[in-house]
């Protein structure tokens, strides 16, 4: 690396002080079974950095040189969804251009690099070319299927998942978008909510649907070029990105859940992380009012009016305002009723 010239992805200081879970993706997509426990034991990376041992450096050699490319690579020269070599084997660079939404502000085009916006472009050396990110890269050349297997917080992502499945995740040239969860934050929801999950020991096919229902078709990077966003999964099932806004900053939010981290890109997809698997539905408004008894005078208002007709429809979305048995009058029904 003495001679020659380089394209390097800077990262900044702000970057170095990253959360732990983080840095165990980064080293499983590089191909590590698990990183060594001691090894990112605080959230400083510089911690990390200043360490001598051999066998715990490599991780960051491996690190560093997935952040540079041989020769001069200028932004202007680079095409959208180009991917270029870099100097770890296992670590590829994906160059794409999306738009920045900014108050009072048309879109301007923003060009990233591993999902990392590049904050300055083209900044050159006598020796390369630097690009400023604010964030450690992942290599997009290990696909999703590689994520789930190799790092033991997805063991029940993992179990989930079939043949099918498994050959899905593997194929770089059907691009995902994965909502992936880990076993930790299954772990940590309340047990009537995992009980209402109902993510294990279950059978093949309820395993299937409950993946599929994590997986869409495509790439979805956050944000697009709109606000909003609808996500149909290979479920079938359709899920809106919204945004939370805090004062001039935005949340992305999926199925009213929170999206924890955001844009991880792999060769064959994007992965998004949340904080509890997404709802499975299960049927028509009117066939879960049915299932309920509370609601049998609702069911059967609904009938006589044949709004049930509606609520019957797939295709057609509504809100409902239940009320219970325990909340009717019959004589404000019958009044209204005219009977």
């Amino acid at each position: 690396m003495n001679n020659g010239t380089f394209t390097c992805q800077m990262i900044t200081d702000a970057a170095f002080v990253l959360s732990e879970e983080h840095l165990r993706l980064v080293l499983c997509l590089l191909g590590e079974h698990y990183l060594n426990e001691k090894l990112f034991s605080r959230a400083d990376i510089s911690s990390v950095v200043s360490l001598d041992s051999r066998d715990k450096m490599h991780y960051i050699k491996s690190i560093v040189r997935g952040h540079l490319t041989p020769g001069w690579l200028h932004l202007y020269d680079v095409e959208s969804n180009q991917v270029v070599d870099s100097l770890e084997p296992n670590s590829k660079l994906r160059f794409t251009k999306t738009w920045t939404h900014e108050f009072f502000h048309p879109p301007l085009p923003q060009m990233l690099v591993n999902c990392a916006p590049i904050l300055d472009d083209t900044v050159t050396t006598t020796n390369g070319i630097v690009h400023v990110i604010d964030r450690v890269l992942t290599p997009v050349n290990r696909n999703l299927w590689q994520l789930i297997e190799n790092d033991p917080r997805f063991s029940i992502m993992k179990s989930l998942a079939g043949n099918e499945t498994q050959v899905l995740l593997s194929n770089s040239e059907k691009l995902s978008t994965l909502l992936a969860f880990t076993d930790d934050a299954v772990n940590k929801l309340p047990e009537a909510e995992r009980d209402k999950a109902e993510i294990k020991d279950v059978e093949p096919e309820v395993a299937k649907a409950l993946l599929s229902n994590q997986i869409a078709t495509g790439k979805l990077f956050i944000p697009e070029d709109d606000f909003e966003a609808d996500v149909e999964t290979l479920n079938h099932d359709k899920f809106r990105v919204t945004y939370d806004w805090q004062g001039l900053d935005q949340d992305p939010q999926i199925a009213c859940m929170d999206i924890r981290q955001k844009n991880i890109e792999t060769c064959d997809g994007i992965i998004h992380f949340v904080p509890k698997p997404l709802p499975v539905y299960k049927g028509t408004l009117m066939d879960q009012l049915r299932k309920n008894e509370n609601f049998s005078e609702f069911v059967r208002l609904a009938e006589a009016a044949g709004v049930d007709k509606r609520l019957e429809d797939p295709s057609t979305q509504s809100t409902l305002l239940l009320f219970t048995n325990d909340d009717t009058d019959d004589d404000f029904l019958a009044f209204h009723l005219g009977s």
